[in-house]
């Protein structure tokens, strides 16, 4: 299984492999969890997908994407300066059914932390634990501290697993489409 950490404009010739993704996230989130989530085309897109500023790392074996997720640095601004990254927005009631203040205290916004969400991995647990060293490599050479998650309160329990020492940073909350759990990761340099 190979990890590909893809970025916009530098990797635009396997651009084909984002669009799997987020056809993937489509039949994840949509399909199986039944989000709520806009598609267009079969594809779950949103404002955090900027060409920009998000950097996807994808576990791909035989040619399919069958794990991923996005990295969004925390003090990324958006296009159209309405936004910043998921956990911060939520936290500051920005993302309509969201659960607003998800954390213990303010969101940071350091060029040192990392924001992961959008994670995929059905039925993969080799795909999600590539993406997780995927991402961290990633992050040892941007020469981050931490890597912030956001999802069921499960993906931190297995961040565990994988190795890392998460930390929550907020309450667990839950909204219609399940319960959330912010949580920190410092980023692993053994």
């Amino acid at each position: 299984m190979d990890v590909k950490v893809l970025r916009f404009p530098a990797n635009v010739d396997d651009w084909d492999l984002v669009v799997d993704f987020l056809r993937l996230r489509t039949d994840v989130f949509v399909g199986e969890l039944g989000w709520s989530l806009p598609t267009h085309r079969g594809l779950e897109f949103e404002q955090y997908d900027s060409f920009q500023n998000v950097v996807y790392v994808l576990a791909i074996e035989g040619g399919s994407v069958v794990a991923g997720g996005r990295l969004v640095r925390t003090d990324a601004r958006q296009p159209g300066g309405s936004y910043t990254y998921m956990i911060k927005d939520a936290h500051e009631g920005r993302l309509p059914g969201m659960p607003a203040q998800l954390c213990f205290e303010a969101p940071p916004t350091d060029p040192d932390i990392w924001e992961l969400t959008r994670i995929a991995a059905p039925r993969s647990r080799v795909g999600a634990k590539r993406v997780c060293e995927g991402v961290n490599d990633f992050l040892k050479g941007q020469g981050a501290k931490y890597c912030l998650g956001l999802g069921a309160p499960s993906l931190m329990k297995l961040m565990g697993v994988f190795g890392y020492r998460p930390q929550p940073i907020g309450w667990l909350t839950s909204n219609h489409d399940g319960s959330f759990l912010a949580f920190q990761c410092e980023v692993r340099y053994d």
